[in-house]
């Protein structure tokens, strides 16, 4: 029985063992119950080299078209589709500040829409970011922007009788494109920053601007 009782180390924990060496040539370790296949050696009083155990199944790792999203992947999407968000929302802000120019010099001195003055004008805090804009501040500027395309279109010669492309004048056709790209970048702007249509304060016209910039 002596024969089959022998030192030796095991591959899973570390731990220097003394058992009995099975008939089949299996020892358990007393640590950590690992069941290893070794084959006695009087000389090394262990495990020979180059022995695998049978007992253990080889990990297989996914590749990594078939590795699903770690948490890392996921906040590493989310921090990109944020920036391409952020990024939209500044160009379309400026997109429509450069729309509302184009408008404003169409329409009388006497009408300058001063509360677009503090939001798109010269008269707005250029220290600030568009991202601070308020969403009751964004929907308030898209009704007074529509006001003011509107106003262009009232500003413009009347239409020829017929054919609108036969005999229209420059000036109405300057006047027909830079109210539909003011209304275009009103709606850029809205998308942006997720503002639907449907949830623009109602009677906004009459309300007074309070600053429109988150503290």
């Amino acid at each position: 029985m002596e024969d089959f009782v022998r030192n030796w180390n095991c591959r899973g924990c570390g731990h220097t063992n003394r058992t009995v060496v099975e008939p089949d040539g299996t020892v358990k370790c007393e640590y950590c119950r690992d069941v290893k296949s070794i084959q006695p050696s009087r000389n090394r009083g262990g495990e020979t080299p180059g022995q695998i155990s049978r007992f253990s199944r080889p990990i297989s790792l996914p590749r990594a078209d078939q590795r699903k999203p770690g948490r890392r992947d996921l906040d590493q999407l989310s921090g990109d589709r944020h920036l391409r968000e952020d990024s939209e929302k500044r160009e379309s802000f400026l997109q429509l500040r450069e729309r509302y120019v184009e408008a404003q010099q169409l329409v009388s001195s006497d009408e300058p829409y001063a509360n677009l003055e503090w939001i798109l004008g010269v008269r707005r805090n250029i220290t600030r970011d568009p991202l601070d804009l308020e969403t009751k501040t964004i929907e308030l500027a898209a009704l007074w922007l529509q006001d003011l395309a509107a106003e262009v279109d009232r500003r413009l010669p009347s239409r020829p009788t017929g054919d609108f492309d036969v005999g229209a004048s420059p000036s109405r056709q300057a006047g027909d494109t830079n109210a539909q790209n003011l209304r275009d970048a009103t709606a850029r702007l809205l998308l942006a920053f997720k503002i639907s249509s449907a949830n623009r304060a109602g009677g906004a016209a009459s309300r007074p601007f309070d600053g429109g910039t988150s503290p």
